[in-house]
């Protein structure tokens, strides 16, 4: 879904809160539904994986755009689920806030 040779899915999720979400004070009406529905499609496999960690090992974290380590060899240490979650609620923190 998310996963595209050097694609590092983990960076992508971040920078979409940190940059697109803030962009819902700026914006109609209808771009705030747009953007909506967007979220709602980005944030759909995110809250999977945080809720069960038999689905993040599967679908994520077997996944190249896991490592922890960026542009790293794809055999390198991967984010446990533990350290997803972590992340996860700091993403979530982000957009609840603003």
């Amino acid at each position: 879904m998310f996963f595209s040779f050097n694609l590092f899915a983990s960076q992508c999720f971040d920078r979409i809160v940190k940059t697109v979400v803030p962009c819902v004070f700026c914006i109609t009406e209808r771009e705030a539904t747009h953007l909506g529905i967007f979220l709602a499609a980005f944030l759909e496999p995110l809250v999977k994986w945080v809720s069960s960690k038999s689905a993040y090992r599967k679908e994520a974290e077997a996944k190249p755009g896991f490592l922890v380590q960026p542009f790293a060899k794809p055999d390198s240490k991967k984010a446990e689920f533990r350290q997803f979650r972590a992340v996860f609620s700091s993403w979530h923190k982000k957009i609840v806030r603003k």
